[in-house]
């Protein structure tokens, strides 16, 4: 088993954003690969020391919000996209695909208005 927290709050220069698919869905593309970028290295800086997961893998998301009118599967199915192409990218799983990836869920841990944050379970199949 793995623990990790990433950030649901991005600055891309100019402003801070909730990262999310609303978001990326109307970001320019050259921030969006900059944002996926970031999210990489925290991932990469996190995960590295980690031997690799043979086989199947499922993965287990806390949602910890700032605002209650935030929707949580907006900004948890971005943070899975980035996690997912990351944990790829850095050799920690063979491939993020159907014959790997076998489970995901997530739910809403509370608010934390100070760190809000979605803390990733990885957890070998």
């Amino acid at each position: 088993m793995i623990k990790l927290e990433l950030p649901v709050y991005y600055n891309t220069g100019k402003t801070t954003v909730l990262f999310g698919m609303n978001w990326s869905r109307n970001a320019h593309f050259h921030i969006l690969n900059k944002s996926k970028k970031h999210y990489h290295k925290i991932v990469a800086d996190k995960l590295s020391e980690f031997e690799k997961i043979d086989g199947k893998f499922k993965v287990r998301y806390v949602y910890f919000y700032k605002n209650s009118s935030s929707d949580a599967p907006n900004v948890v199915s971005q943070i899975e996209k980035v996690f997912l192409d990351a944990i790829q990218e850095i050799g920690l799983v063979e491939n993020d695909n159907v014959k790997f990836h076998t489970a995901a869920s997530w739910k809403v841990g509370g608010e934390d208005k100070i760190n809000p944050r979605v803390e990733i379970i990885l957890y070998k199949d």
